[in-house]
């Protein structure tokens, strides 16, 4: 299994900083945090090169598009899908693993009387990753749809959820992100989510329970390894969570714990 870290959290301002932070601590790989941001050719280049400096991977660019594939607006729907259309072309250039996006993201509650019937929902994603799907094939590159908890996003929050549009899109290409922190909010048993999904789920977002740090609160990060390699799941695993403080050296605690599962 290999380890990865969004960049943001290293706190470098140059990627080649980023990359040399984090071979230099211990992780096989670096996630690229471009929420609400395009990911552009220069930055590309400059990722690649980083990459290929440190011999650190090029693990997923989270996000990298601007608005949300899902989105209620129609005109920023089609700027988001083109976005991660772009965005893909480039991460195939620079070596990286593919992209990850949810359906949307703080745009409504499901507690919420609803703004759009569940089957344009349905059919408005469905469009989104059947096109998303095709680039993501032409470019050879993975296209990750991650499941949000209920209280950031009204339309996939289970892996089961997510699983039924993976199936209906149909392509090697796209597959489910795995976050463990929202899985232990929604899954009843994440464990056994792991198990069902695991042909589904092709990449996974570490935190622990209070979305810090793994090794930081209670989440049973042993079992979950356990289950990982009892899968032989050979994919990446990203430490993509919030800091309270801590320095490189808290991270490298973090790492430390995740290695010795």
């Amino acid at each position: 299994m290999r380890l990865a870290i969004q960049d943001n959290l290293l706190g470098m301002n140059h990627f080649r900083d980023s990359f040399r932070l984090a071979k230099e601590i211990g992780f096989d790989g670096v996630e690229l945090n471009f929420f609400q941001r395009n990911l552009i050719q220069a930055d590309a280049l400059e990722i690649a090169k980083a990459s290929e400096i440190t011999g650190v991977e090029v693990a997923a660019v989270c996000g990298g598009y601007l608005n949300w594939i899902a989105d209620f607006d129609e005109e920023k729907r089609h700027v988001a899908v083109e976005g991660v259309r772009t965005s893909l072309e480039y991460i195939a250039h620079m070596g990286g693993v593919g992209l990850i996006a949810p359906a949307a993201y703080g745009m409504y509650a499901r507690r919420f009387p609803a703004k759009r019937p569940l089957e344009e929902d349905r059919r408005i994603l469905l469009d989104s990753l059947n096109r998303i799907a095709e680039s993501a094939e032409k470019h050879k590159v993975m296209f990750y749809l991650e499941p949000l908890n209920r209280y950031e996003d009204h339309m996939i929050n289970m892996i089961s959820e997510g699983a039924a549009y993976i199936d209906e899109v149909g392509s090697k290409q796209v597959k489910l992100l795995g976050d463990i922190f929202h899985m232990n909010i929604e899954e009843d048993n994440v464990i056994k989510t792991m198990e069902q999904y695991n042909s589904h789920i092709g990449y996974y977002h570490l935190a622990d329970s209070n979305r810090k740090l793994p090794g930081l609160a209670h989440t049973d990060f042993k079992s979950i390894f356990h289950k990982l390699k009892e899968l032989k799941y050979n994919g990446l695993l990203s430490i993509e969570c919030h800091l309270r403080g801590e320095t490189v050296e808290g991270i490298r605690r973090s790492l430390d714990f995740l290695r010795s599962l």
